[in-house]
């Protein structure tokens, strides 16, 4: 007698399997990633948060599909801008069905709509000596909407600033007008590091020399 592996038969009726592999983001961009039995009938992706449950809702037309029928990528065919959505953190709900009565649903996934700041910073010395007992430094606070547009330039002016040092301590300096600051050092502690937020720019404390 011949052993082998028995085959059930799938029970009449039963529903496709759909599966929501991957929901990822960018700027002003979302992409679901499914696969199914058969080809998906409906799609939604919905924009929450605690206050307002439904910001934002997305249809399967919104989306172009650029994988197979069975197995989707399906991407927004237009970014989402700074008109349709408030700077902050979105919750995100997927469902989808196919035709052949499978569905799934997704909400672990969230989606940052933040204004991106980036800091410039010049010093006027590379160290500190006994006849250089101040360092300069100089630089630009710009920011961009979530978008990728243009912030108005009131918003860059009066933020607050921090410069770190080794010994984690920090000096305050508040930008001007369209995000210009300047701030001077002096007096260090010997072998002090002083670096600013956001980039990796080093000054080195020698210690003044004895005359």
């Amino acid at each position: 007698m011949a052993l082998g592996a028995a085959v059930v038969p799938a029970a009449h009726g039963a529903s496709d399997v759909v599966t929501i592999t991957g929901v990822t983001t960018g700027p002003g961009i979302l992409t679901i990633s499914t696969t199914s039995d058969t080809p998906l009938t409906s799609l939604n992706v919905t924009l929450t948060s605690p206050s307002n449950p439904d910001v934002l809702a997305f249809a399967i037309s919104d989306f172009a599909n650029t994988g197979t029928d069975t197995a989707a990528t399906w991407t927004l065919s237009s970014a989402i801008t700074d008109a349709q959505l408030a700077p902050g953190t979105y919750g995100i709900d997927v469902s989808a069905a196919d035709s052949g009565g499978g569905s799934a649903t997704d909400n672990s996934a969230t989606f940052p709509w933040l204004m991106t700041p980036t800091i410039s910073l010049t010093a006027s010395s590379t160290s500190f000596s006994y006849d250089q007992q101040s360092i300069t430094f100089s630089g630009t606070l710009s920011m961009v909407n979530p978008d990728g547009s243009a912030v108005d330039p009131s918003v860059v002016a009066n933020q607050q600033l921090q410069l770190t040092d080794s010994q984690n301590g920090n000096a305050a300096v508040t930008t001007g007008a369209g995000g210009v600051f300047s701030i001077a050092i002096s007096r260090p502690a010997f072998a002090m590091l002083w670096v600013p937020a956001a980039q990796a720019v080093t000054v080195v404390s020698q210690g003044p020399r004895r005359p």
